[in-house]
């Protein structure tokens, strides 16, 4: 009987002993586990506070301003429009000014019957040295197809030349009316240069 008993007592000991608690490994397990969860919360927490939100919602919208952007470019094809640019030269004369040689003219031509009092040149230089420019044109009060401008030093080379009327872009639908001309040319100070939307832009000779 003492035998018996001292044998149970022993298998409930070697039992109480071994439960998974007190094994290293069980905790070690355990913390992969909760190691894993926890990181699986904060990566889940980081993609939520730092979601890639879509620009527009809208899809429609944003298809519908990049069209009427679009229609400028057309409405100054069917309206044939076309200016000639003139640079100024960067070397001053004894007999003029430095405000009279800053004057870029630009003289337009085509079916409009109303030409606006102010227009924009964006001139892009290709080159990386150059910066770009975005002159102000103006109407002469004695021909309306006549615009002057203000424009910095600017060197020969190959530009974008961009013009355009200075009508309001409207939020998620693009521009609503007024017309845009653009093109890449070769451009030299006092050489007339012509920005056509039928024809790549090339300097008269």
């Amino acid at each position: 009987m003492n035998q018996s008993s001292n044998g149970k007592q022993e298998s409930i000991q070697s039992k109480i002993s071994s439960r998974w608690y007190k094994e290293p490994w069980a905790w070690f397990i355990v913390a992969i586990i909760i190691t894993s969860i926890c990181w699986g919360i904060f990566l889940l927490s980081v993609s939520i506070r730092h979601a890639d939100e879509v620009v527009i919602d809208d899809y429609y919208k944003v298809g519908k301003a990049i069209n009427q952007d679009l229609r400028r470019d057309q409405q100054a094809a069917d309206l044939q429009l076309q200016a000639i640019i003139t640079l100024p030269s960067n070397n001053l004369e004894s007999s003029q000014t430095p405000t009279q040689m800053q004057q870029l003219q630009v003289e337009m031509s085509g079916m409009l019957d109303e030409w606006p009092q102010q227009l924009r040149l964006h001139v892009i230089p290709i080159a990386r040295d150059q910066s770009q420019q975005t002159i102000a044109l103006v109407q002469s009060l004695h021909n309306k197809q006549f615009y002057t401008g203000p424009i910095g030093m600017i060197n020969d080379g190959e530009y974008y030349l961009q013009l355009e009327t200075l009508d309001p872009l409207v939020p998620e639908q693009g521009y609503l009316k007024g017309w845009r001309i653009n093109n890449k040319s070769m451009i030299k100070q006092q050489q007339p240069t012509i920005l056509s939307t039928t024809a790549t832009i090339y300097s008269a000779e």
